[in-house]
């Protein structure tokens, strides 16, 4: 149930939030990236690090930092703190999660 919850909010989050035109460009990056098997999906990062985000889910995107390929999750914990995720976006490893 959780999973349904958060691949719908997903779908509404990205077509609400990247409706502007520099998203196409990150999006054709992202499409490419997992063509080549170099990313897993945000599905699939979603679904294996979904019990480690607890609470609402605010913004995702996908970045470099320091030459790796990580997908920035912004989430408000449930105890109210905005929070940042940083998840490889290879491997599904998380990386950090710290206060924002």
């Amino acid at each position: 149930m959780r999973k349904i919850i958060t691949q719908c909010l997903l779908t509404i989050f990205l077509f609400t939030a990247f409706a502007g035109s520099s998203w196409a460009k990150d999006s054709d990056r992202a499409r490419e990236l997992l063509s080549k098997g170099e990313i897993l999906s945000l599905s699939d990062i979603l679904t294996r690090v979904s019990s480690d985000v607890p609470g609402k889910i605010l913004e995702i995107e996908l970045k470099e930092e320091k030459g790796d390929i990580v997908y920035e999750i912004e989430f408000l914990a449930e105890d109210g703190v905005v929070m940042e995720m940083y998840v490889d976006a290879k491997t599904a490893k998380i990386l950090s999660v710290q206060v924002d």
